[in-house]
């Protein structure tokens, strides 16, 4: 059988599928190496000197991205059935079906949007890779791309560990003993979120451009293993710069202290070593079945472990942090989605955003922390996009049983030996590189000095080698390679946040599909013997322009409500800084409204009023001050009950200072009593939630209410053994049970 570069395409298509190729993996490469933080302007304090200086892409410019990227994903899988591919029925199909979950949530929140936005363009990536992986023109640079960011992402990966983070320790050390820090737990330096964001801080594991050391860690395992794909080639220069990039992915897996990474590059590694001692010495009937169970296997087995650990109970107190907890999180995660998921999840999902404010509800009482993820990309997708979610959790390890299955044998495709480096090629590999280095640079140049462009120019020269070398691949190699790849993804993904976070998925969806795409059987040599210009196949290229339309309409129309929230929010951001909050709030309040709901706009309006309401206080106005708390009381308290109750006890008090009588302020403190009951009730779990009841009941007279929930919140506290830094200081607990015993001495 000959390898697809010989007939696999005809016409003007055969021209299309390399550069669509490059036009789908670009963007893919440019979200996995810049930067993004959704709420660009305001994810820290816009009034902080540094905060106006934008060095990473916003949810905005994410979306650009995604729109470009989808299209021509799109672009590629019509490409690739009109040069003489077979389209894949169902796996459009069940793309299709999460594309339209994803659209569905859509306008219910930001994080719907946004999330959304991504991992439709993720699934229209992975769909692409799956259908041009047949195309020799198209799978090379698909291949190869990715394959090149193993060095950028590792010199990243050493500048931070060196450099970037001794560098943050020290200015952070230096601010707080100057008394002068504005971040995270600067309003209580010894409360559980300044421990919290210390303890964070100086942890120097690498992280990369996704912001968490397991995201990196993923990305690193399945990029190191598919750089292997030059080594069936005759032994030289392509294949040692395979090896070389194996070794860099290896190493970056190191940086980021990844446990679960580095399990899943060796399950891919194990995989591959039975792909490659298998070939040619056991027949194909065998060999194929099983393979596709030691892949899928590899997956189910990581899934068993965590049941496994959750069956087996939870630690005693007196264990409490020496005990193994990483897979205990991840079966409290997981119980919790399933209830969710029975409770009424199965159909249309909770969406991105609503995840997390339902697993809240459900939470386990021993575990620390409230999540946006279960960890679990088949879980993530089944719970939050319902049926369209249980369809993307089949497909993807459909595809790597299907890649496992369809592994061609040793002597299976023609091998050529590697062609010469031409200088077209070349010249294109470093365009692209150019386009890649110099839009990052570019964005984060603020912040970068002549050390960090030095080691960019060093990382793109890399790039360019490396692509090119990659690009001397054969097929069987490929496909051996992107197998184990798509192996460690998946591995890894059902432990960590690789295909949640939007950033990170096309890239992880590309490599998944690709391994399905590259060991199918590429078009036959005597395949539709017709005119170059004759007999475009248009029977299927009409749902696929169909299915087009609704993907690229879907990323759309959630990046048209993407960029009015960041317009919005940049206006208010600068009014902010203009000390102009009374101009801030309808620009915030739009924002909010662009995107249905943003829990960060809602805070940010509540605190921008809070202020306002404390100047009015401070300047001898009570009673404008009691007009701000109800207004973020009416206006802001549905969406966020904690702020509408905090909103109440002060505009009580205010209501006092202004004059009015006992009894309405009396009344006020109920309604703001209502207020925190709904409060915890969404957050059963978080004793600062119960203890702030408390004393809101015992504002408003209610001692034996403000008792129950004082001893509720020592509870709770007590049962967060398992994370100490989330708990209470042992002077604040003293106080709360002195609190508590004295309430209780007084009520008999």
């Amino acid at each position: 059988m000959a390898d697809a570069s010989s007939a696999e395409n005809r016409g003007p298509a055969r021209r299309l599928l390399g550069p669509l190729a490059v036009l789908v993996a670009l963007p893919v490469l440019m979200s996995a190496w810049i930067p993004t933080l959704p709420r660009l302007d305001f994810d820290l304090d816009p009034r902080i000197p540094t905060a106006g200086v934008r060095v990473t892409l916003g949810a905005a410019g994410f979306g650009w991205l995604a729109l470009w990227g989808t299209a021509a994903a799109w672009a590629g899988v019509a490409a690739s059935v009109a040069a003489g591919g077979r389209l894949r029925w169902r796996s459009t199909l069940l793309v299709l079906a999460g594309v339209a979950a994803a659209a569905w949530h859509l306008p219910s929140s930001f994080d719907d949007a946004y999330h959304g936005l991504g991992w439709v363009w993720a699934a229209s990536a992975g769909l692409a890779a799956a259908h041009l992986g047949r195309h020799a023109a198209a799978w090379r640079w698909l291949l190869a791309l990715p394959v090149g960011l193993l060095v950028p992402l590792l010199c990243q990966a050493l500048s931070y560990r060196l450099v970037t983070h001794p560098a943050t320790v020290a200015a952070y050390e230096a601010a707080t003993a100057a008394g002068t820090w504005s971040g995270p737990g600067s309003d209580d330096p010894h409360g559980a979120a300044a421990r919290l964001y210390e303890r964070r801080l100086r942890i120097n594991d690498a992280t990369g451009p996704f912001g968490f050391a397991n995201v990196l860690g993923t990305v690193a395992a399945a990029l190191a293993l598919a750089a292997l794909a030059t080594l069936p080639r005759p032994r030289g220069a392509h294949a040692w710069a395979g090896v070389a990039a194996a070794a860099a992915g290896v190493a970056l897996v190191g940086l980021t202290r990844s446990a679960g990474a580095a399990a899943a590059l060796a399950a891919g590694a194990c995989l591959l070593a039975a792909a490659w001692a298998t070939a040619g010495r056991l027949p194909p009937r065998v060999r194929r079945p099983a393979l596709a169970v030691l892949a899928v296997g590899a997956v189910a087995g990581v899934v068993a472990v965590v049941i496994a650990r959750g069956v087996a109970g939870v630690p005693t107190p007196e264990v409490g942090v020496d005990a193994e907890r990483t897979l205990l999180f991840r079966s409290q995660y997981w119980s919790g989605a399933a209830q969710l998921w029975a409770g009424g999840a199965a159909w249309l999902g909770l969406g991105a955003g609503g995840f997390g404010e339902a697993y809240a509800r459900v939470k386990s009482e021993l575990a620390p922390e409230s999540v946006t993820s279960t960890h679990n990309v088949l879980i993530d997708y089944a719970v939050m996009l319902g049926l369209g979610g249980l369809a993307w959790a089949a497909l993807l390890p459909g595809w790597l049983g299907r890649a496992a299955w369809s592994q061609p044998p040793r002597g299976g495709v023609e091998e050529e030996k590697p062609g010469p480096i031409e200088r077209p090629e070349a010249y294109a590999v470093a365009a692209l590189a150019a386009v890649l280095f110099a839009s990052e640079a570019w964005i984060r140049l603020p912040e970068l000095a002549g050390a960090d462009l030095l080691w960019r120019a060093a990382a793109a020269a890399g790039f360019v080698g490396l692509v090119l070398a990659a690009r001397r691949a054969g097929r069987r190699g490929a496909a051996l390679a992107t197998l184990a790849a798509a192996t460690a993804a998946l591995v890894h993904g059902q432990l960590d946040m690789g295909f949640h976070q939007p950033p990170a998925a096309p890239l992880l969806w590309l490599l998944v599909g690709l391994a399905a795409g590259a060991a199918g059987r590429p078009p036959a040599a005597g395949a539709r013997r017709v005119a170059p210009e004759a007999r475009v196949p248009l029977v299927p290229l009409v749902p696929i322009a169909v299915a087009a339309v609704a993907a690229v309409g879907v990323v759309a129309v959630a990046q048209a409500r993407l960029v009015a929230h960041a317009s919005a929010l940049a206006e208010a951001a600068a009014l902010v800084r203009a000390q102009r909050p009374d101009l801030a709030l309808p620009r915030l309040e739009r924002a909010g409204v662009a995107v249905g709901r943003d829990r960060v706009t809602t805070r940010w309006r509540g605190r921008l009023l809070l202020e306002a309401a404390a100047a009015a206080a401070g300047a001898g106005d009570p009673a404008a001050a009691a007009a701000l708390y109800d207004r973020i009381a009416t206006t802001l308290g549905p969406a966020d009950p904690t702020l509408g109750g905090e909103a109440r006890l002060r505009e009580a008090d205010a209501r006092l200072a202004a004059g009015a009588g006992a009894p309405a302020a009396a009344a006020l403190r109920g309604r703001a009593v209502a207020f925190l009951e709904t409060a915890a009730a969404a957050s059963p779990t978080r004793p600062e939630r119960r203890l702030r009841l408390g004393e809101a009941r015992l504002a408003a007279g209610d001692r034996a209410g403000a008792a129950a929930d004082f001893a509720e919140a020592l509870r709770l506290d007590a049962l967060l053994y398992l994370d100490p830094d989330t708990q209470m200081r042992a002077a604040e607990r003293a106080d709360l049970e002195e609190r508590l015993r004295r309430l209780t001495a007084a009520s008999r």
